[in-house]
């Protein structure tokens, strides 16, 4: 744009040339990020699908690890033991 009005420094600039470059850009600017705007939103869902998952397939292996299987207290103390290393 500032090419463009610096090429019609002695004329009268074109409003709706101006008008139509800065739409142009605006538009491209907002297709961006609406782009870009969902990525963290799905990146966090299939991140906790992933827990959920993996989860569920820990849950027999901790059972047999602990002798007195006592439900959501065996995955406490398992998952405190496995991230205080």
């Amino acid at each position: 744009m500032n090419i463009y009005l610096i090429r019609n420094r002695g004329s009268i600039s074109d409003f709706n040339l101006i008008n139509d470059i800065v739409e142009l850009h605006t538009d491209s600017l907002v297709k961006d990020i609406n782009i870009a705007l969902p990525l963290p939103l799905y990146l966090g869902l299939m991140g906790t699908m992933l827990g959920i998952i993996i989860g569920l397939f820990g849950m027999p292996y901790i059972s047999e690890i602990g002798r007195d299987t006592q439900g959501i207290n065996v995955l406490i103390v398992w998952s405190k033991d496995r991230y205080d290393r």
